[in-house]
């Protein structure tokens, strides 16, 4: 049992591991941001505001914001590979000197942090998409105002 642990820690970190988890994480940036994308412009089709400047430089945000995303996701999926490989080594070193340790039950926990960052990262997405759609709406009319005049009997007076 120990052995295969030892085996474990050493394959952990590997360039092959680093390169998968970054491509899951990317991918789900680009399903968070297609997702987004798709409700925008469907908004946008339905108050008839999809040309113009505002929606250009919405979209332009929303390019920035994706790629931001997606490079902060995939370099995190990439750390959090190394650091776990890393806690894994070392929890396979105390074994064979007979010290428990859980490094890498504390870099699970990590990761789990860093999850909830990456997700409180994605309510700030949300909070420019529904800014964009309170961009998108058009501003209702003011109700016609009835312009026929009806014609009132004015009493007269008696001199």
């Amino acid at each position: 049992m120990q052995d295969q642990i030892i085996a474990d820690s050493k394959t952990y970190d590997t360039a092959g591991r680093r390169q998968g988890a970054s491509d899951t994480a990317v991918a789900g940036v680009e399903q968070a941001f297609g997702s987004a994308q798709d409700a925008n412009a469907r908004a946008q089709r339905r108050t008839g505001s999809s040309s113009g400047g505002r929606s250009a430089a919405l979209m332009a945000d929303f390019a920035i914001s994706k790629a931001k995303a997606s490079a902060g996701a995939s370099t995190t999926a990439m750390n959090n590979v190394e650091q776990q490989g890393y806690a894994r080594k070392m929890d396979a070193v105390g074994l064979g000197s007979g010290i428990i340790g859980n490094l890498a039950t504390m870099q699970n926990l990590a990761n789990t942090s860093g999850a909830a960052g990456v997700s409180a990262a994605g309510a700030g997405l949300a909070a420019t998409n529904s800014g964009e759609s309170l961009i998108l709406i058009k501003p209702e009319r003011p109700p016609r105002r009835d312009n026929s005049r009806t014609m009132t009997a004015i009493p007269r007076t008696q001199p």
